[in-house]
């Protein structure tokens, strides 16, 4: 046990303990407080999604809610060196009936204060050679403003922060919540129990594992970073989506990214230590699928390439569960890099009783309790639905 760990394991009137170190633990943190303890089985690396996120950054949703933490989100990644580049993303549609979904969306835009317009096949593939096949597209959306975030980056910087605010980030083992008549006391760990005057959730696709009765499912998913490659000619690639064909691609820099919702969603019920899940043989045809997106001369970049199963976690709306669960006992989980700083925000907003005008509207969206009665085999239908529309579409 260290030093660090030994003195917490000291009653403190105060204490709020953050269980995950990852993007919304550290961003948590960020907050004066008399102790923010943040505890995480590996601090270095970090095994949870924000480790292998491809951090694709859409600020458009078909729900508001969604919209509105991405572009909250946004300007508190503009500010970080190094931690978001504003590559612009592209929605690419390959048939009539998806260009005037595009249109739609578009309106969408407009109606939420975002910048985009509909481009030719053409512009499409000035933006980016490497993944636009023109003869295939009819159109595209062009979100100028949207981009590439590097969660690591993120992640640190919010770290640096908080711990220059006085939080202690500290690697141990979180077993459970102890509750004592309604009321989180703490948490225990397998080096003893550390109190706290509160206990926030952050630990993304383990979220079940200490809250057992919220709806938070992880599932598996493919990706695929292609060989190690130089820089790309050119200005750097929008983030480029095929909506309807559940496709997403990236330029990563010194390689391009490749991911796929395109299949029947699987559970990852036994989770390990990271998120990355055991590889799936049927992934291959799912991957082997999605290029068929790309220019021919393209798809051979990624023969070779690091396939891996990211898992992630959803829910049967396809909304983070922001909020409190009971007295003393708060949660910030299934939260996607796209929102993840502006969720942490708004509940710390709740903590502190300083959040921003508005908020008391998305914390009733986001209430961790919405689900509350409802059939658990049934939300499990419902979260595999939302995996397989992800860009919410609605369609499915």
């Amino acid at each position: 046990m260290s030093t660090t760990l030994a003195t917490l394991l000291q009653p403190h009137p105060s204490r709020i303990v953050v269980v995950g170190a990852g993007i919304v633990g550290a961003h948590l943190a960020q907050q004066p407080s008399s102790q923010i303890v943040v505890l995480d089985r590996s601090l270095t690396p970090l095994l949870g999604s924000t480790g292998h996120a491809p951090g694709f950054v859409g600020q458009l949703n078909s729900i508001l809610t969604l919209t509105e933490l991405a572009k909250r989100s946004v300007s508190f990644y503009r500010t970080v060196e190094g931690g978001f580049q504003v590559v612009g993303g592209l929605e690419v549609a390959e048939t009539e009936e998806a260009v005037e979904v595009l249109k739609e969306r578009l309106q969408l835009a407009q109606d939420a204060g975002l910048e985009g317009k509909i481009i030719t096949p053409g512009e499409a593939k000035k933006l980016s050679p490497s993944f636009i096949d023109e003869d295939k597209t009819k159109a595209a959306l062009f979100f100028p403003t949207d981009g590439t975030a590097r969660a690591d980056i993120l992640t640190a910087t919010a770290r640096k922060k908080a711990e220059k605010l006085g939080a202690l980030f500290i690697e141990a083992d979180v077993v459970e919540v102890r509750i004592k008549e309604g009321i989180a006391e703490g948490v225990e760990t397998t080096s003893g129990f550390v109190s706290a005057s509160k206990v926030i959730i952050t630990t993304g696709i383990w979220a079940s594992q200490t809250l057992r009765h919220l709806p938070v499912l992880p599932v598996a998913h493919p990706y695929i970073h292609s060989l190690p490659r130089d820089p790309l000619p050119g200005p750097p690639s929008p983030f480029v989506r095929w909506p309807a064909s559940h496709v997403y691609a990236r330029d990563h820099g010194d390689c391009s990214g490749l991911g796929s919702y395109d299949h029947p969603p699987v559970a990852e019920d036994k989770l390990g230590a990271e998120a990355i899940g055991q590889w799936r043989p049927d992934f291959e045809r799912v991957l082997a699928e999605a290029y068929e997106r790309l220019p021919e001369a393209s798809r051979a970049m990624f023969t070779g390439g690091k396939a891996f199963n990211g898992i992630f976690s959803t829910t049967p709306d396809n909304l983070p569960l922001i909020g409190k669960v009971s007295e003393g006992l708060y949660a910030c989980v299934a939260v996607w890099v796209t929102h993840a700083a502006a969720s942490a925000e708004v509940l710390a907003g709740l903590l502190d009783g300083k959040g921003r005008e508005g908020d008391e509207e998305l914390l009733k969206v986001l209430d961790p309790k919405r689900f509350e009665g409802r059939d658990v085999a049934e939300l499990r239908k419902l979260s595999f639905r939302a995996y397989n529309d992800i860009y919410n579409r609605g369609d499915e």
